[in-house]
């Protein structure tokens, strides 16, 4: 195992990814400056080869090209999977009509995590975190006692002791209560401990709006509201509807300084004049540096960062001139690559993974060695063998009927996995999980 061997295993996936994929066009309609765009989606291609890939959020921020009507492009404003619909701002000329193609070429975030491994100090002290999950240390914190928490479960009492150690896991099956645990977890941590910084990842945009609402609401039900004010989501796809009531957890820049730069990109010169494009270049990068201040600035006044994975491998340049961090938290950890993980890892004290081993992997195409081995493989194929105090194994579920949850937890979780005691006696959670039959009852 070496440092050779990771970006092998980056460039053995980078190699059997597809650089763009055309995808089948339904329909094309106009609203306003933008374009919703229906694809087919059993229609999807690469190199004319039918692709196996799913339209999802890692389309978003892709940009897109096609040949006809008229040749064009534009950028991905966000996708609508449930609708198989992708719509397209900054477009330079009609999308194609149904029975064309619309290229995108998605963001390789591979091609940033490549980076982060290119840096030869800090690919060091990345692979130098690989023992600490196996053997981590003993950290001193204030330990957390949960007291304004009194309905928390035994296990989920138990997860909050591991903020003492350099490493450590939350492993938390369907129904568990992790990401409520993750909650109050770190509203204590930030509570008890007034000096200590957090860095909060998670693999996509929704499980990082649902992670920091949930610290955000721990915060809100133990009174600390100067905290509350200190938590900020970053992010350029960030849901707004899922901030409602909670605006103060996204970041605030100059909106007039937005709207300047909105319209000054949009007054681009012919490149055929090159003294008027140049001024205009240093204009727009003018005030893109103000707006990097502004964010970097936000980064060392906040004392809970939330984002994702992929953008801090994209911004990691940035994350690396802060602060260390006291704690940095991978939540959905089992769907992060190990080589992902430890790319990141140098940029937190200590580091919490929290997910589920039993659920989903990390997606690989490449059949290589090195990128089984550490882009297959999340964190938590190296945690300590058994539970012990870095590890928490959440036991109690109260999502899943008793025949339901006896079934899976004899198959996935050796039989630890149970129905949660605080449910049991609830008629109406019963009722909900029985089976009812209908019909005359003759034969």
């Amino acid at each position: 195992m070496s440092i050779p061997d990771i970006r092998s295993a980056i460039r053995q996936e980078l190699e059997a990814t597809p650089e763009y994929y055309d995808f089948k066009v339904v329909r094309s309609e106009r609203e306003g400056a933008l374009w919703r765009v229906t694809i087919q989606p059993e229609a999807v291609f690469t190199d004319g080869v039918r692709a196996n890939v799913v339209l999802d959020d890692s389309f978003e921020s892709a940009n897109a090209w096609w040949a006809v009507p008229a040749k064009g492009s534009a950028k991905v404003l966000t996708v609508v999977p449930e609708d198989d619909q992708i719509v397209l701002k900054d477009v330079i000329a009609r999308p194609p009509d149904p029975g064309g193609f619309l290229r995108l070429y998605p963001p390789r975030y591979l091609q940033a995590l490549a980076g982060c491994w290119a840096d030869r100090s800090w690919a060091a002290s990345a692979f130098e975190c690989l023992s600490d999950l196996a053997h981590p240390a003993d950290v001193e914190a204030n330990p957390l006692s949960g007291h304004a928490f009194q309905w928390l479960r035994r296990a989920q009492r138990r997860a909050l002791k591991l903020v003492n150690y350099s490493s450590s896991f939350l492993f938390g099956p369907p129904g568990t209560g992790k990401t409520t645990t993750l909650g109050v977890l770190l509203a204590e941590y930030l509570q008890l401990n007034p000096r200590v910084r957090v860095l909060l990842l998670s693999t996509t945009n929704l499980a990082v709006d649902q992670a920091t609402v949930a610290v955000d609401k721990a915060l809100d039900a133990a009174g600390r509201e100067a905290i509350r004010l200190r938590v900020k989501r970053l992010g350029s796809r960030i849901v707004a509807s899922h901030y409602l009531g909670r605006e103060h957890l996204l970041p605030v820049h100059d909106r007039e300084l937005i709207a300047k730069l909105a319209r000054l990109e949009t007054q681009s010169p012919p490149t055929s004049d090159v003294k008027a494009f140049d001024a205009w270049k240093e204009q727009v990068e003018a005030l893109r540096q103000r707006l990097h201040a502004e964010t970097i600035q936000i980064l060392r006044d906040a004392r809970l960062v939330c984002m994702t994975t992929t953008r801090a491998a994209f911004t990691l340049g940035d994350l690396r001139l802060l602060p260390v961090f006291d704690l940095v938290v991978f939540d959905e950890a089992s769907q992060v690559s190990l080589a992902h993980a430890l790319a990141l890892m140098p940029l937190g004290r200590t580091r919490l993974f929290a997910g589920d081993p039993q659920q989903l992997s990390p997606v690989v195409r490449s059949t290589g060695k090195e990128a089984q081995r550490w882009l297959a493989r999340s964190p938590f194929a190296e945690k300590p063998r058994s539970i012990g105090a870095s590890v928490c194994f959440l036991d109690e579920q109260s999502r899943m009927a008793a025949p339901i949850n006896d079934l899976i937890s004899h198959i996935f979780y050796d039989g630890r996995l149970k129905g949660a005691a605080d449910v049991k006696e609830d008629q109406g959670w019963l009722r909900h999980r029985s089976l009812s039959f209908s019909g005359s009852g003759q034969d």
